[in-house]
């Protein structure tokens, strides 16, 4: 669950920006706070809306997340020779468009609560930092800096692994090659899993339609979905699920 997450110098986002969902004043509706965390001290809104007007960054937020997103889950197959792909500093001022792009993400992932950063250029990784919260201190797991490598980046005594110098290449986050070699420390393996799993950013502007369809899998489910469609005055009262095998085939063939 994330807690939160900023972008600097990103597309239209200069400055550092950031989208908070922890639970700070304590006036959210009760059904839209959750406690993810093993002690749960930590409530995170469920649900939240970024509304303005047009131009004014709504899709470039989610579109720093989905990036981020890729490079964390795809950084380990980057060709040796590649450039760093979504580069896109602020293009309106000459100075931000020669600093690095910067993503921050306050995260909890199976109880425990993280914090991990990076930075990059055109052609390499600039900073990559992860630490957890024990006993509601911060300790840095690993941090490295432009120009480390495994030997000269910094790990701390809670990397606790087999194989904690896994060789990574500059452009490349050491998260997401050591998660996905054997024998590196597990943590790094379950942030990465979490990640992979339960992340998800969409584009397209509509629900996905795997989540739609587990609603609709139950009564339940297809009352919470109505109740959301009449929230939203669409003017739906009420719906009926029928599967149509054939159709469903006709589509899977359409696709191919």
């Amino acid at each position: 669950m994330i807690i939160s997450f900023s972008v600097t110098n990103f597309r239209s986002f200069r400055e550092r920006q950031t989208l908070n969902l922890h639970v700070e004043q304590g006036d959210e509706l009760a059904q839209n706070i959750a406690y993810s965390d093993k002690e749960e001290k930590i409530p995170v809104l469920r649900t939240a809306a970024v509304y303005g007007a047009n131009a004014s960054g709504k899709s470039n937020l989610l579109r720093a997340m989905l990036c981020a997103w890729q490079i964390i889950l795809n950084s380990q197959r980057f060709d040796r020779n590649a450039s760093m792909p979504f580069y896109e500093p602020f293009a309106l001022d000459e100075e931000s468009q020669q600093k690095p792009v910067e993503f921050s993400l306050d995260f909890i992932a199976f109880g425990t609560r993280y914090r991990y950063a990076f930075a990059y250029t055109a052609s390499e990784i600039v900073f990559e930092e992860l630490a957890v919260y024990a006993s509601n201190k911060e300790a840095v797991l690993f941090s490295r800096t432009k120009g480390d490598d495994v030997n000269s980046m910094k790990m701390g005594r809670r990397l606790t692994g087999q194989k904690r110098k896994t060789p990574f290449m500059p452009h490349q986050l050491y998260l997401s090659v050591a998660a996905n070699t054997k024998g590196s420390p597990e943590v790094l393996g379950t942030i990465w899993d979490a990640f992979n799993s339960y992340m998800f950013v969409n584009l397209n502007n509509m629900l996905l339609p795997v989540r739609a369809n587990i609603l609709l899998e139950t009564p339940e489910g297809r009352q919470k979905l109505v109740n959301f469609l009449k929230a939203v005055d669409t003017g739906i009262e009420s719906m009926s699920v029928e599967k149509n095998d054939e159709q469903i085939l006709n589509a899977v063939f359409g696709n191919l």
